[in-house]
């Protein structure tokens, strides 16, 4: 049985071209302070976060699509939590959607620890969030 042909979807999957990805791979400082390093898998990353978020001095800026009720979500609530009682500016940004099962206890806790959170394109703004 064939797939119904989308329109669009061949041109968003298709290869891009060559050279389209150099600024990306580029390992190179983008500006002074700061660097780039590339994950391709969860056990690398969230390890590598939180290591980030707990050496922070000055900043901590977290934008995600998912921020879960799981240990993973609690975890990462804590060590922002942690972030901004020691002085850091911790900024959170978390799509709707994708955090709808976001547990309100860990926004709490962190909106009283000094993290400023902002809710990407709530689905009820209705919600008091």
């Amino acid at each position: 049985m064939a797939l119904p042909r989308l329109s669009g979807v061949s041109r968003l999957l298709r290869r891009p071209k060559p050279g389209s990805g150099d600024f990306a791979w580029d390992r190179d400082e983008y500006a002074p302070g700061n660097k780039l390093t590339l994950f391709f898998r969860g056990e690398e990353l969230y390890p590598a976060m939180a290591a980030a978020i707990e050496d922070s001095k000055e900043t901590v800026h977290l934008e995600t699509y998912i921020f879960g009720r799981d240990r993973t979500g609690r975890a990462f609530a804590e060590l922002l939590a942690a972030a901004s009682k020691r002085g850091a500016r911790v900024r959170l940004i978390y799509d709707s959607v994708g955090s709808l099962d976001m547990d309100p206890t860990l926004e709490t806790l962190m909106r009283n620890a000094g993290v400023q959170i902002l809710e990407y394109h709530p689905v009820g703004p209705w919600r008091p969030r």
